[in-house]
């Protein structure tokens, strides 16, 4: 719930704020980067309860996101992150090997994968998340990108299927219990947002 933060500028000095309201550990370093430098700055007067206050209240659409109920996701466990690159891909991966799967482990001892829905560019690699990820993944399925030209089905591996936008997409996702990550563009994430109702104001 808190997470212990540390500055030093000639003399050390400790505090304890909320964790940031986003998922992911390094957000926390996000979190620490962004209080030193307005603690560094001079020109605008921030307090800690300023602080605390913006940490518990933050929202960061499309930054491994957890959808809320609605119209694309239904009542399914849906993850919505916007990022297309290995760095993304390593945050995704720490992400869902740490906390979620700690949640899923079959009675075999097994860990429980994620299905992943994927829409990306051309231009972008394609393999900059699958690849990464491929442990993680029960299915993929690939998802065009709308105003954009998009990268194929068959550029994500040969067990990626096509279809033909998101609404069909979630239709062929086994409802199974297993959590679904939609990633590979921030445009996409955009769609996603308006087609659950969720485009932030």
């Amino acid at each position: 719930r808190y997470a212990d933060w540390q500055e030093s500028s000639g003399m050390q000095t400790s505090f304890v704020l909320p964790r940031p309201n986003l998922a992911g550990d390094h957000q926390i370093e996000n979190a620490g980067l962004a209080i030193a430098m307005l603690r560094h700055q001079q020109q605008v007067r921030v307090t800690m309860d300023a602080i605390a206050k913006g940490l518990v209240t933050v929202k960061w659409p499309a930054r491994l996101q957890r959808l809320s109920p609605g119209p694309l996701t239904g009542h399914r466990e849906v993850w919505l992150d916007g990022g297309h690159n290995p760095n993304a891909a390593q945050r995704l991966f720490a992400f869902f090997n740490r906390h979620i799967y700690a949640d899923r482990i079959l009675a075999t001892g097994e860990l429980r994968p994620i299905h992943l829905i994927i829409g990306m560019i051309e231009g972008k690699d394609p393999t900059a998340l699958t690849a990464p990820l491929a442990t993680l993944l029960a299915s993929i399925t690939a998802v065009p990108v709308p105003g954009h030209d998009w990268h194929p089905a068959s550029a994500f591996g040969p067990s990626a299927r096509a279809a033909p936008d998101l609404p069909s997409a979630m239709a062929m996702v086994p409802e199974d219990g297993l959590p679904i990550l939609i990633a590979g563009s921030l445009y996409l994430a955009g769609e996603v947002l308006r087609l659950n109702d969720e485009l932030p104001d």
